[in-house]
């Protein structure tokens, strides 16, 4: 679910990642509620700094460095919950479109 979810914050046109996103979600079965608790509480705090960059990643993240990264960021949810209303508004346009196709 994480790398699943880690198109969002590239810094490029993320549309043409929502189906995948969507059909990724959808497989793992987890639910809509359990997802944007990823997105938000995990994947957010590692790559927020994307969204902001001048210069941000376009063409992916390393898988292995954002998994090893959301083991640390998970254990540490309060921090972020601090900080999440500015991510919140910029990724809702596309976490909207995506929100609504994942199963409940």
């Amino acid at each position: 679910m994480i790398v699943a979810l880690a198109p969002l914050f590239l810094d490029t046109d993320t549309s043409e990642f929502e189906d995948a996103i969507v059909q990724q979600c959808n497989a793992a079965g987890v639910g809509r509620e359990r997802v944007e608790e990823l997105l938000f509480d995990v994947v957010a705090p590692i790559l927020r700094s994307n969204l902001g960059s001048v210069a941000g990643e376009w063409s992916g993240f390393d898988e292995a460095w954002l998994l090893e990264r959301a083991a640390r960021t998970s254990r540490r949810p309060w921090l972020w919950r601090l900080r999440q209303r500015r991510i919140r508004r910029a990724l809702e346009p596309q976490w909207s479109r995506i929100r609504e196709r994942i199963r409940p």
